[in-house]
């Protein structure tokens, strides 16, 4: 564990810090916070991956996908609601159910511009 993990945990008052990948130039953690309940801390030292999705969740608002917490650019540190996996869509049964889920999904996602506003300063979009 690193020191802007150990610094994260301080800072969040994350407990049970249990390790789901750990590398030298990034890791994911899996936490209890006692702001937050059960989080995700994912560090990364290249934090352009970081910011893209601090960026995506923060604008989903926790509608179709968890929701974000805490980002800390200059550390590279993400704070994130961590949701333990339901039914994996493809095992669901009810093709109708399927099909509802994954609209809900892809209509949260693909909004108009006005809503997630100008993206081209994310690092993921210029290319």
């Amino acid at each position: 564990m690193n020191d802007m993990v150990r610094y994260a945990a301080e800072k969040w008052s994350l407990n049970d810090l249990r390790t789901i990948y750990e590398h030298s130039e990034k890791a994911v953690y899996r936490a209890d916070s006692a702001v937050f309940g059960a989080v995700i801390l994912k560090w990364d030292r290249h934090c352009a991956q970081l910011l893209s999705e601090y960026t995506m969740l923060a604008r989903l608002n926790g509608e179709t996908a968890c929701k974000v917490y805490e980002f800390e650019e200059q550390n590279s540190l993400l704070l994130e609601e961590c949701i333990l996996p339901g039914t994996v869509l493809r095992e669901e049964p009810s093709l109708e159910q399927r099909v509802r889920a994954f609209e809900k999904v892809f209509r949260a996602i693909h909004t108009s511009r006005k809503r997630w506003g100008d993206l081209s300063r994310l690092a993921v979009f210029r290319q």
